[in-house]
């Protein structure tokens, strides 16, 4: 019989960015200037490609046309200052994040949740519910990196994309605005109607793309209850062979065959053989929908190489102005592509961020309050407690009745009693 998972429906526009907000908020709350240098970074690195872009192009339209020696050594050093600035400070910005926040990669997987278990009073930390909410977390986070990890990755995809559009705008201006001469057989190219027809298909195939690589994705997300179930056999059976005290229990009770009945390639019920729900998603209705995203981005590259090379073949614009088009155009398709990927992905993180605050928003019932006690410089205390009961979690059966022990500091107090 095959595994079924259950569809839950897809986070909304107003949640999914709500609930990654709120991991983005306590990311900044926790990591004060992480984001900031972080979108600083990226920045920079957006701006390399279209710096060498923009003056590559001023540098071959200048050889093809006026060759003047004094304007093609300035655009030079000029390209050659600019990409250099913009390297430097891109390398700066790795430098303080390796420096500052060395540990930031791993604590925002780790330092989040366990921060809440040190405000957790013992018994709820101990509680089934709240093991079962760390489990889930950190299982998520082993799928794919769903959870905080997503969040903080999409929000600076989201923040390069932006950046990558803005740049190739800016150089794609002059694209819109130079005129086919109008003698040219190619003049049509000057209407406004046909010129904005093209951008709308262009647009639309740009969008495809990144739609059809969604709904992909949204089948991989869907395994994550399966993926968690063999992480865990995986956590357990194969990191306990490589612990030798446990190498006697193992051959007793016979546990390596144990372990090697979860990991049959050939097994169904397996989530990651080559016969299970991954691998059949995969040569299914995933791998078609991946193989239909790439399809219209590679029509759309075709699409904006023969519309720039028209223009530039109708003398709208020097040979050399073809590689800043090229570039500002697919740079515009990159970005558009990447904003609707990352939404999509932080769309389907929405649900997995749903164990995390759950755990986030349980009620603190640790005492924080400070203790009154009488200062002595022989440290001789008295401790007395009164009245002290004790359940286990999800009893009513008292397991300390109420009692009022009273010792002085130092001594030990044991209470033994019927388990």
């Amino acid at each position: 019989m095959k595994n079924k998972t259950k569809k839950e429906p897809k986070p909304g526009f107003i949640r999914t960015f709500r609930d990654n907000l709120r991991v983005l908020g306590i990311i900044r709350k926790e990591f004060p200037g992480f984001l900031g240098i972080s979108a600083l970074r990226s920045l920079w690195e957006c701006a390399i490609p279209y710096v060498l872009a923009y003056f590559s192009a001023q540098i071959v339209n200048e050889l093809a046309g006026a060759q003047d020696p004094d304007r093609l050594k300035w655009l030079v050093l000029l390209a050659l200052t600019v990409t250099a600035a913009c390297g430097f400070l891109q390398a700066l910005s790795g430098a303080i994040i390796s420096w500052k926040y060395e540990s930031v990669a791993w604590n925002l997987y780790s330092y989040i949740p366990y921060r809440k278990f040190l405000t957790l009073d013992y018994a709820d930390v101990d509680n089934n519910e709240v093991r079962d909410l760390a489990e889930r977390i950190y299982g998520n986070l082993n799928w794919n990196g769903w959870g905080i990890g997503m969040t903080f990755g999409r929000f600076i995809d989201l923040i390069r994309h932006l950046f990558r559009i803005a740049g190739a705008l800016l150089l794609s201006v002059t694209f819109f605005t130079l005129r086919v001469p109008e003698g040219s057989r190619l003049a049509w190219l000057n209407n406004p109607w046909i010129l904005s027809g093209l951008l709308l298909l262009m647009c639309a195939v740009t969008f495809l793309s990144p739609v059809f690589h969604n709904i992909a994705d949204g089948y991989w997300a869907r395994q994550a209850a399966a993926s968690r179930k063999g992480n865990n056999s995986f956590g357990y059976f194969f990191f306990t062979l490589l612990q030798k005290v446990y190498a006697a229990d193992f051959r007793i009770y016979r546990l390596d065959r144990m372990a090697a009945a979860n990991y049959k390639p050939e097994d169904p019920q397996s989530a990651f053989g080559y016969r299970g729900s991954i691998a059949r998603l995969a040569r299914g209705p995933m791998g078609i929908f991946h193989g239909v995203g790439a399809l219209f981005a590679v029509i759309f590259t075709g699409l904006a190489y023969a519309l720039v090379c028209l223009k530039a073949w109708a003398g709208a614009y020097p040979v050399g102005s073809i590689a800043q088009y090229v570039a500002a155009i697919t740079g515009l398709s990159q970005g558009i592509n990447g904003l609707v990927s990352a939404y999509g992905l932080l769309r389907t993180n929405a649900t997995f961020l749903t164990p995390l605050f759950e755990l986030l928003d349980r009620e603190e019932t640790m005492y924080k309050g400070s203790l009154t006690t009488e200062k002595r410089a022989d440290r001789d205390f008295e401790l007395e407690f009164r009245d002290v009961s004790s359940t286990y979690p999800s009893s009513d059966t008292y397991a300390l009745r109420p009692v009022s022990p009273n010792f002085k500091s130092g001594a030990r107090l044991a209470l033994d009693d019927t388990n």
